[in-house]
């Protein structure tokens, strides 16, 4: 799972990483409206973090967080294609909130198998690994839109996430992990 998080950290970061200029370039957004699409990405991410923490623990945690990625894959589909500013933010904010269920299932259940006295030095060495595809995200993904094209990074990490939730859903070990 460590890894999937550092591949979900390189795709959503390389797709982050162009956000405002996507938003100025490729849909004419405003200074004043990217503000607002933040807000929205925002509320997206605490309407996700709530719903996984109301079902945290009842729903079977391999399921839930194979079609979260699944989810996640799927959702940035319609961003590569759409040219309205608000339609984009409507899927962008599902997206948020899809990543922060996904994000709020997996600390969840590392809660649930990790002995109360390693809690510590588990999160902080995972969370170690998994910013670790922070850097690498954020320079490709500037790199892609600055040299090519200013969708491209929002391609590659839709096609990114898409690869990681199939790997999700083909380990037989996180399928089938129900707890």
């Amino acid at each position: 799972m460590t890894l999937m998080s550092l591949g979900l950290n390189l795709f959503g970061m390389m797709a982050m990483a162009v956000y405002i200029p996507f938003f100025k370039l490729a849909l004419g957004a405003s200074d004043a409206q990217v503000g607002l699409t933040l807000g929205f990405t925002a509320v997206g991410s605490m309407l996700g973090s709530l719903l996984a923490g109301a079902t945290a623990g009842r729903l079977p945690f391999g399921k839930a967080i194979c079609v979260a990625y699944a989810v996640d894959s799927l959702i940035f589909v319609p961003v590569i294609f759409l040219h309205h500013l608000w339609a984009v933010v409507f899927f962008w904010t599902l997206a948020s909130a899809s990543s922060a269920f996904a994000v709020t299932q997996v600390v969840s259940w590392r809660m649930r198998i990790i002995p109360q006295e390693s809690i510590s030095r588990v999160f902080g060495a995972v969370r170690l690994i998994v910013l670790i595809g922070v850097v690498p995200g954020t320079i490709l993904g500037g790199f892609l839109a600055d040299h090519f094209y200013v969708r491209l990074p929002i391609i590659v990490s839709t096609i990114g996430y898409a690869v990681l939730a199939s790997v999700a859903f083909a380990v037989p070990a996180v399928w089938r992990d129900n707890r």
